[in-house]
């Protein structure tokens, strides 16, 4: 097994111990949600001339909630990659 691939199955596996509730609170919603609302409430405020808070209030719900389905994806394909690796398939 090379290097690479021991890193990958390594960091996989600390990602997956964790567990999917973690990874999908962490990944999705804090990660791609929360960013992704202040991202997008600030382009929009930028570009439209309502308010931050009004735009941040909506954006604070909708983005997160979305989260949710991203990180299951997400999740998904970690499991995906890590299985992969562990039965040695070379379709990565």
């Amino acid at each position: 097994m090379s290097n690479l691939k021991a890193t990958k199955i390594a960091r996989l596996q600390k990602l997956i111990a964790k567990g999917k509730w973690h990874f999908v609170i962490v990944y999705g919603v804090l990660g791609w949600g929360i960013s992704t609302a202040l991202l997008v409430t600030l382009i929009q405020t930028y570009i439209s001339s309502s308010s931050f808070i009004d735009q941040i209030s909506t954006a604070l719900v909708i983005y997160p909630v979305s989260g949710l389905a991203f990180g299951f994806v997400l999740w998904m394909m970690a499991n995906n990659q890590y299985n992969k690796l562990v039965s040695g398939s070379n379709e990565l």
